[in-house]
């Protein structure tokens, strides 16, 4: 069973109780989750059926930055090694003038 599967399952059987019991705050309580949390599953479980409680798929969110060319990271890698003592800010505007090819990338992508 996968996780999605799991937490699939696990929605379905706390909205299941909270109805045998007629209880929602029992319900929550038996299962360790906030009774906002329940009534989000619900809203989602009355609006789309079973399959609307499935784990939503989130698109990527803040973290590492998306990889870099190989010729970019040479770039790079040369510039910090001939000047050793520049940080991220100053290789970014070094990267971005013309006889740098222009590349224009966050000082934190470096």
């Amino acid at each position: 069973m996968t996780l999605e599967a799991s937490v699939h399952a696990f929605r379905l059987r706390v909205i299941a109780r909270a109805q045998a019991l007629g209880n929602v705050s029992q319900a929550c309580r038996e299962f360790g989750i906030s009774r906002t949390l329940f009534y989000r599953w619900r809203r989602r479980y009355l609006a789309y059926g079973p399959d609307g409680v499935y784990p939503r798929r989130r698109g990527p969110g803040r973290g590492r930055p998306s990889g870099l060319g190989a010729e970019t990271e040479r770039a790079i890698l040369a510039l910090a090694l001939a000047w050793p003592t520049w940080g991220p800010a100053r290789l970014a505007a070094q990267l971005a003038r013309p006889e740098h090819g222009s590349q224009r990338l966050a000082p934190a992508t470096i």
